[in-house]
């Protein structure tokens, strides 16, 4: 299978210009051990300049292709989501489940004018899944320092790894504007 991944620009997603072109993406909704994080950072929606809410600012979101390889995601989230998930991971989590809905925009420079589009992203839906141990060690950090590339509102680098549930969902992707396609992820009993 053929890794998918999306770099994105995060000074874009803090504070967007029209005329810079450059990948951006949000992490809409976030759930982990059945505690959601908030939605409490500004960005735009590329597609129609809308105003949104989001719980995180993706840096960088990959995936191998498989069905049963995990999804890796770095992003940026607000003071107080840096608290939540640092109480969480200093916590003996009951669960690993988490859901988790991101976006992640691409610019398309084809045809007369160009346009943004959603070029990886969680299928309009949160996706299920387990967060993914490494030694017995959980693939979620938060920094405990504020992150340097944007300095306000202040942020925090979060690294998260997680696996699908034993369930059939989708990530859909799109090489350019017109070309999209949802593969499969994860794989019912």
């Amino acid at each position: 299978m053929a890794e998918i991944a999306c770099t994105c620009n995060v000074k874009q997603a803090f504070a967007y210009e029209h005329d810079q072109q450059v990948p951006m993406g949000h992490v809409m909704s976030l759930n982990i051990g059945g505690t959601d994080l908030t939605a409490d950072l500004s960005s735009k929606n590329p597609l129609d300049d809308s105003d949104v809410k989001c719980v995180g600012v993706i840096r960088e979101v990959k995936w191998a292709g498989g069905y049963t390889d995990p999804v890796e995601m770095t992003f940026l989230v607000s003071t107080g989501n840096k608290q939540a998930l640092a109480g969480l991971i200093h916590s003996s989590l009951k669960s690993t489940a988490i859901t988790c809905q991101w976006d992640c925009y691409e610019f398309d420079p084809g045809g007369d004018q160009g346009v943004y589009y959603k070029n990886f992203w969680s299928n309009d839906a949160a996706l299920k899944g387990l967060i993914k141990k490494d030694s017995g060690k959980l693939a979620l950090e938060v920094n405990k320092e504020p992150d340097g590339e944007v300095p306000s509102p202040l942020n925090y680098e979060v690294k998260l790894t997680y696996n699908p549930k034993p369930e059939t969902q989708g990530i859909a992707y799109a090489p350019a504007a017109s070309k999209n396609t949802v593969k499969r992820w994860g794989s019912a009993n």
